[in-house]
């Protein structure tokens, strides 16, 4: 995180954004207290890394105000994931619908976030977090959040209850509508010829494993 901010502070962005110090001496290392907290702290049902979080609407007001902050934030949120710190990271999603309009709509930043979801979580409750959080509300106003939504269903289909989980967003939540691309179109119109292949593939291993406990029945009785 701390690389990832020399790199924010020390490039071209920072050549057209005064840097405040209030970024370096407060909100940076804020951010990387929350990671330390978290880390710190086994029981996250009675976390003190909430005990540390800024009131909502000042923490929200400095980064709408502040290109950087932002951008660090934005990293923030990648980052939590990529170290697996889920727990966190569920606590800070409600943020990113505060910063549509200011980076969390992004191509380059949705990229980045579910890459190193579908590369960290295995558990796919979290998902179902992001997704109800974050994609889910904005998805049909910002095409990027519906087609990466989408992108995470396709991931999760073939996951242990996957498909349970994806009937529950397929065909309402992050069903795209007439103002939607072709593209995002296309996209879904896969994703349900895939959800209803997975269905055909366990409805055929429940018949073929149901045919082998009647075989395995009747070879039983012939014999007794």
């Amino acid at each position: 995180m701390g690389l990832y901010a020399w790199d924010v502070l020390d490039g071209a962005m920072s050549f057209y954004d005064p840097i405040d110090s209030k970024l370096l001496t407060h909100f940076l290392p804020y951010l990387i207290r929350l990671i330390v907290e978290n880390r710190l702290n086994t029981d996250t049902s009675s976390s003190s890394t909430l005990k540390v979080l800024l009131p909502h609407t000042e923490f929200v007001q400095y980064m709408t105000h502040n290109r950087l902050a932002c951008q660090l934030f934005l990293r923030f949120i990648i980052e939590t994931y990529h170290q697996k710190q889920f727990w966190l990271a569920v606590q800070l999603i409600p943020y990113l619908n505060e910063l549509i309009e200011y980076g969390s709509a992004e191509k380059i930043f949705l990229h980045q976030l579910i890459y190193f979801v579908r590369q960290s979580v295995e558990q796919i409750h979290y998902i179902g977090i992001l997704l109800d959080k974050f994609i889910v509300l904005q998805a049909q106003g910002h095409e990027f959040i519906l087609y990466y939504g989408l992108v995470l269903l396709k991931h999760v289909l073939h996951k242990t209850n996957g498909t349970s989980f994806v009937s529950k967003y397929l065909s309402i939540s992050l069903k795209p509508s007439r103002d939607h691309s072709t593209f995002i179109h296309d996209k879904y119109h896969q994703l349900v010829r895939d959800y209803d292949e997975s269905i055909r593939q366990i409805q055929t291993r429940e018949q073929i494993q149901q045919q082998i406990s009647t075989d395995k029945q009747n070879s039983f009785s012939i014999f007794h």
